[in-house]
């Protein structure tokens, strides 16, 4: 766990914390995040925790405030081509 850039946390709350992530292959994604060497694994890693962990919901993310929304894994292209042309129209549907 050298690699890891731990922050403000032991490398065993990080190893406990990853240990409760429920989809292996999302432990995966966690690590590479941590190492710090991948942005797109930092937001995929961030927008799965904040989904807990569940892609659809990462999919159907109705948070457009988020700054990682538009670039959020599994996003839904119409949304994000939407998004550029005019942020203002994601508001009003709402």
């Amino acid at each position: 766990m050298s690699e890891i850039n731990k922050g403000a946390y032991t490398s065993d709350e990080i190893t406990l914390y990853i240990n409760h992530i429920p989809f292996h292959p999302y432990r995966k994604v966690h690590r590479k995040a941590l190492k710090g060497k991948s942005n797109a694994a930092c937001i995929k890693a961030k927008c799965l925790d904040c989904c807990n962990w569940q892609r659809v919901e990462v999919q159907n993310c109705p948070c457009n405030e988020c700054p990682l929304w538009p670039r959020r894994p599994y996003g839904r292209k119409r949304d994000i081509a939407e998004l550029k042309r005019s942020p203002e129209a994601l508001c009003e549907q709402e």
